[in-house]
């Protein structure tokens, strides 16, 4: 992990959420992450609720569901009939905030990641306002990108959105969020490991996804295992690292100044 990268995830529900802070020693113990924490959590415990809620209404009113709906639909199906009007208005405008903030947040995040940690040690571009220039042209080519994948979505066959894109979030986040693990719990892990052990776990859930009936949620949590289990293994078949590893992982959050151990 770069040194001016705090990274903190969380797997809620198989889902793996990452996010990039600038340069904070012991980020996992400071307010600003605990306060995050709480976040999630809050907003994982309001989703839980609203689809039990949804699940309980319809499962006493099944008269109102249409079932040729697609899953995605239930819930604006729900707001359309069912909710008053004004209320409906309410929370149509409140998803489109909230979506709105999630989407600006991980598009500004990715390319400030690409330009920061990719391009800017390669020392390619000069001045600090190239840099910015980079970051906002490639929020511009993302924002793009996503765009025409939603369009794409909009016009495919799938049933459930939610589940493909929960199977390509797994694909994808779960080896990252490996990556993380192998850094932050272990002193050992080296980087032929670590990327030998995130090909594995890409690979690994990718068989899960086409061989296996395992449920979708549980697709990330998969990926981040394989992630771990070989890629510590195969870290173990190469010399370690002889950097000091002083404030970047839990064995040395206090300040050891220690060389890489069997951990």
């Amino acid at each position: 992990m770069p040194r001016g990268t705090a990274a903190f995830f969380s797997v809620d529900g198989g889902t793996v959420k990452l996010g990039r802070t600038p340069p904070l020693p012991g980020f996992w113990h400071t307010d600003m992450v605990n306060e995050k924490f709480h976040v999630t959590n809050l907003d994982f415990s309001a989703q839980s609720f609203a689809i039990t809620a949804l699940f309980v209404f319809y499962e006493n009113h099944p008269d109102r569901l249409d079932p040729t709906f697609k899953t995605d639909a239930i819930f604006p199906l729900f707001i359309a009939r069912e909710l008053p009007v004004g209320i409906a208005g309410l929370v149509v405008a409140g998803i489109f905030a909230a979506a709105q903030s999630t989407i600006s947040t991980s598009v500004n995040s990715m390319s400030t990641s690409v330009a920061t940690d990719f391009i800017k040690p390669l020392n390619l571009i000069k001045t600090e306002r190239g840099y910015l220039l980079l970051g906002r042209a490639l929020t511009v080519l993302r924002g793009a990108a996503g765009v025409l994948l939603a369009l794409l979505f909009a016009s495919s066959d799938i049933m459930s959105r939610w589940d493909q894109f929960m199977k390509i979030l797994g694909f994808f986040g779960g080896a990252m969020c490996g990556l993380f693990c192998l850094g932050i719990f272990t002193t050992r892990a080296n980087s032929i490991g670590a990327i030998t052990g995130a090909l594995a776990g890409a690979a690994g859930l990718f068989l899960v996804q086409q061989y296996t009936h395992v449920h979708l949620l549980l697709h990330a949590s998969v990926g981040v295992a394989l992630c771990c289990l070989v890629g510590y293994a195969a870290s173990l078949l190469f010399p370690p690292m002889k950097r000091s590893l002083e404030g970047l992982a839990m064995y040395t959050i206090h300040g050891e100044n220690i060389v890489p151990e069997n951990k």
